[in-house]
């Protein structure tokens, strides 16, 4: 997680060096501190313990012994290439942190789009083509992000998932149930998709919850432009499927139950009514089946899915004339192509990790030159160069400085592997 420092470092331009000084030393939240911590306390106590053993209880000639292996060590933790390995990990991990972080799809782009070419003949259908062309789009994103992300997961799920020190009326006992609770809250008023970002000021607006092409649609015109408004698919109806009657178990994962839980989210009321239709419900139903039928496996709502029918309302669309020029299909089908292709980058991305070999070279290279180090560090009675002075310093300053860049390194490159 970033956390914001040079606001606060700005807004007193007078105080510069004081405020770098709280930033440098007294922030915890975030710091360098806060990561290596536990790792730099164990390292002082094994340095303490072995200096207080050679300078109290080792006999002179273990003495002589121990100084000769520490100028073994000083000699030997140059051949560990730390800085090379950890630049290479580093570099990769940070790369690939933030190229997924930009592949996140944000629906501002596509929206001014279809908003610009769907925009013909009747207005008010291509005003409700428009509403569920970014339905489905709202849907994919999600059906991908509840797969990636934990934040959004615990957003958009069944209630039978919530735990039973929860109550049903929403009230938590517990002190980890409460702060839940908060960052739901605070997630909720930051999704990147809502249009709802003003909930207590004019811009606020109280919608009454609908689904697009529900009603009104009276004219021969609508009738034929939503006449296959269900989303078809390469599969035979539902009733005429021979399933299994996979889903009918009460301890069966329930796809309906998940999709319709999609519509009760607050923003997704206030913006489009429900995300999710019931013929929408029962084509996701029918793929359900389909697999469970061919693979006896169960079935998780695939993002693909809604984009599908996205493309086919955008054909449907240019053929009874609600998009001006034909040509604006295609780009439209480039808009939701691009769109899939950062959703499909998103997948892949959260399927395929650093392997694990590198991550194990490079933690292992860390450690064990620092368990080299933890040696090579000691102070001696006795020069560790034949006509140098002897330098005795009971706190290894330098050796702590060393240990922070190269420990706090490391953990700047373990920590956003699963970001």
């Amino acid at each position: 997680m970033s956390i914001p420092i040079f606001q606060r470092v700005e807004s007193d331009w007078h105080h510069v060096p004081l405020h770098w000084g709280r930033v440098l030393f007294a922030k915890w939240k975030g710091s360098l501190y806060k990561l290596v911590w536990i790792d730099l306390t164990l390292y002082l106590f094994c340095y303490y313990v072995i200096n207080l053993t050679y300078r109290f209880l080792l006999p002179p000639s273990q003495k002589r012994t121990f100084e000769d292996v520490v100028r073994f060590c000083e000699g030997m933790k140059g051949n560990i290439p730390v800085s090379f390995l950890l630049g290479f990990f580093v570099s990769g991990v940070i790369g690939r942190w933030y190229q997924m972080y930009m592949y996140i799809p944000w629906m501002n782009h596509i929206a001014y789009a279809t908003m610009s070419y769907v925009n013909c003949a009747d207005k008010a259908v291509s005003r409700e083509i428009r509403i569920s062309l970014m339905r489905y789009l709202n849907l994919a994103w999600i059906l991908l992000m509840r797969r990636i992300s934990d934040q959004i997961a615990d957003r958009f799920k069944q209630l039978e998932d919530e735990p039973a020190w929860e109550g049903t009326d929403g009230f938590c006992p517990s002190k980890i149930c409460r702060l839940r609770q908060l960052s739901n809250r605070s997630r909720v008023k930051r999704h990147p998709w809502s249009i709802s970002q003003f909930q207590n000021n004019q811009h606020s607006v109280n919608r009454t919850p609908r689904t697009p092409f529900d009603g009104g649609l009276t004219s021969a015109y609508r009738q034929t432009m939503m006449a296959d408004e269900s989303p078809g698919l390469a599969l035979h109806d539902v009733g005429e499927m021979d399933m299994f009657l996979a889903f009918e178990g009460e301890d069966e994962w329930s796809i309906r139950k998940t999709l319709q839980e999609f519509n009760k989210d607050p923003k997704i009321r206030e913006t489009f009514g429900k995300i999710i239709t019931e013929s929408e419900i029962k084509a996701f139903e029918a793929i359900a089946q389909y697999y469970f039928k061919q693979t006896r496996q169960r079935y998780l709502p695939e993002y693909w899915v809604p984009l599908q029918w996205a493309v086919r309302l955008v054909q449907k669309a240019g053929l009874h004339g609600n998009l001006p020029d034909p040509r604006m299909i295609g780009y439209m089908f480039k808009e939701i192509g691009d769109f899939r292709h950062q959703l499909q980058t998103l997948e892949v991305y959260s399927s395929i990790m650093m392997p694990l070999v590198y991550t194990q070279v490079v933690i292992i290279a860390v450690y064990s030159y620092f368990g080299c180090e933890i040696l090579a560090s000691q102070f001696l009675e006795m020069p560790k160069v034949k006509g140098e002075a002897v330098v005795d310093f009971f706190i290894p300053v330098f050796s702590i400085f060393y240990f922070l860049f190269l420990m706090g390194w490391l953990k700047v490159g373990i920590v956003p592997t699963v970001p």
